[in-house]
């Protein structure tokens, strides 16, 4: 078994996330102010907003998994059992250019009471959401990846980019 210590390639691939329609990413809330966004989207603590690496990773974990077999995914993304194996790769957050400034859309959502099938009263909520056509850039990095292992990202790149995050 490879560690990082025994690192003889890295593949660095720089990418581009362009939002097809509006987004939210979630960071929760602790209180819900009158007047206020209810659910804002993530941001760091710096105040930028971004999309975190880790749900992109999980994103292109689940459409490897549809194109290949379990075990070449474990080595490439790692695995957590018995005997564990560090990931082979590390996504890194996604964030805005330095220069791009974007404004926020909120839309407003309601709640369903599931005992009547109508609205809950008082269950007005507002949602923060990423616009469309945002783009936001972050980074692959893949350390001592085999030909397959390659190919194999590239081909999950590919299903992300065609079929949209979280489908």
């Amino acid at each position: 078994m490879e560690s990082r210590a025994q690192l003889k390639e890295r593949v660095v691939l720089n990418c581009v996330l362009t939002v097809k329609s509006q987004l939210h990413i979630g960071a929760g809330k602790e209180a819900i102010t009158p007047g206020t966004t209810d659910l804002v989207v993530i941001r760091d603590s710096n105040d930028m907003i971004y999309i975190p690496g880790s749900s992109i990773r999980g994103c292109l974990r689940m459409e490897a998994e549809k194109l290949s077999d379990n075990e070449t995914v474990k080595k490439l993304f790692g695995k957590a059992e018995k005997e564990s194996q560090a990931s082979k790769i590390i996504v890194r957050n996604g964030y805005l250019a330095e220069e791009e400034v974007i404004g926020l859309d909120t839309r407003p959502g309601i709640q369903i009471d599931r005992e009547t099938g109508s609205v809950r009263k008082g269950a007005l909520f507002f949602t923060e959401a990423i616009p469309r056509d945002t783009k936001f850039y972050f980074q692959i990095i893949i350390d001592n990846p085999s030909e397959d292992e390659l190919k194999l990202i590239l081909a999950a790149i590919r299903a992300v980019n065609d079929k949209g995050l979280g489908h």
